[in-house]
């Protein structure tokens, strides 16, 4: 007995819930996914198939203790480092022809008013820079500044002035690497927002010939850039670390370390 062509319609129109039709490129026809696992060899134990590129991925919301693990052989070495800045808090010193338009609509106000929060933080001066106080981001309101820290970037390397970083763990994104330095040296108090995951700026260096080795010949640091929310860096050792302008980090940084910075660094 022949099956009426709407049954048959309807019935050939059911497609299992498992079968799921992808395109391997625009032209070819379109394969199930069962037929692609069983022409590829894949069992059907693998992971499903992910269309958005960033489910799933872990971000550092802790510091673990990461030890005895074990790196891959290279001589290259992989380091993160973070650059929190702080933005301007206040506007810049007006310029002439700014000074001269205050001027003029001082003029025209027939009625004295009260003074803003903003007015105030200009008439008065910071506490930090009149006692030169690097170690607070309250001091220089009117510039842009950036946190550096006294760090052994590694067991074999000297103490030094530089951007919070660590040297990347498998198993961790770079990012990541970035912001377990950040935590490692600031602590939890300091928020600081990550602007994206790419790096903003890169640094390659060897290390001294002292501890130079085939399978250890230098440093390849990838820079992520950061801003302060609020809070501030926990109590360490005096001297440990300042917040500084642009122009100032000259005075703690080597030149070559400096002019990759300068790079990513801008300012307002």
């Amino acid at each position: 007995m022949k099956t009426p062509f709407s049954e048959k319609k309807k019935k050939n129109s059911v497609i299992p819930s498992r079968c799921i039709m992808v395109y391997s490129n625009m032209a070819a026809p379109m394969r199930s996914l069962a037929s692609v696992i069983r022409s590829n060899g894949i069992r059907k134990t693998a992971k499903p198939l992910c269309l958005c590129p960033i489910a799933g991925r872990p971000f550092a919301t802790k510091v673990e203790a990461m030890t005895d693990v074990e790196r891959p052989a290279a001589p290259w070495r992989l380091f993160a480092a973070t650059c929190v800045e702080r933005f301007p808090v206040v506007t810049q010193e007006r310029s002439d022809i700014e000074e001269q338009y205050w001027r003029f609509v001082q003029q025209l106000e027939l009625q004295q008013s009260a003074l803003s929060d903003h007015e105030v933080r200009l008439t008065m001066e910071a506490e930090a820079d009149e006692l030169g106080d690097r170690s607070t981001h309250q001091r220089r309101l009117t510039d842009k500044l950036v946190l550096l820290f006294r760090q052994q970037v590694a067991a074999d390397a000297p103490v030094t002035w530089c951007l919070p970083q660590a040297e990347w763990m498998p198993g961790e994104s770079l990012r990541q690497t970035a912001e377990r330095a950040l935590i490692t040296a600031a602590g939890d108090d300091l928020n600081a927002k990550f602007l994206g995951n790419a790096p903003a700026g890169f640094y390659k260096y060897k290390f001294p010939s002292n501890v130079r080795t085939e399978n250890s010949v230098g440093g390849k640091i990838f820079f992520f850039k950061a801003f302060l929310q609020g809070g501030d860096v926990r109590a360490t050792k005096n001297g440990s670390y300042v917040w500084v302008t642009k122009g100032e980090m000259q005075e703690y940084l080597k030149p070559n370390y400096l002019k990759e910075i300068n790079k990513f660094i801008f300012d307002l």
